[in-house]
């Protein structure tokens, strides 16, 4: 797939540069914030990392529930009482369909990065 340009389909999302996508998986980024991500979604579970604004993340789906995390550059999560520590966490119906696509979790991804850079 081409790169393409889009904004999210809510306000408050930042604009999103798709950079490649396939079957399975994304590689995105957002420019007005430095960042970019990488996703990877099969029937069973859906990860992604990336970096935004000097900020390592990590966004996980399986068996029902959902993580997003800001995490050091080392991957561990940052004590409860550090101002960098931004946890976003939610379930989902596994039945659903379209649950664990590339565009769910992506949309996931760019809801969580949004929040955390407003």
């Amino acid at each position: 797939m081409k790169s393409s340009t889009r904004s999210g389909p809510r306000a408050g999302y930042l604009e999103e540069k798709i950079v490649h996508a396939s079957s399975g998986h994304l590689r995105g980024a957002f420019p007005e914030v430095d960042g970019e991500y990488e996703l990877f979604c099969s029937t069973f579970i859906a990860q992604a990392t990336g970096r935004c604004a000097d900020f390592d993340f990590c966004f996980w789906a399986k068996h029902g529930e959902w993580e997003f995390e800001v995490v050091d550059q080392l991957g561990h999560s940052f004590p409860a009482e550090d101002q960098r520590r931004f946890v976003r966490r939610g379930t989902y119906d596994r039945g659903k369909p379209g649950v664990l696509s590339r565009q769910w979790a992506a949309e996931i991804v760019r809801k969580c990065i949004s929040d955390w850079w407003s």
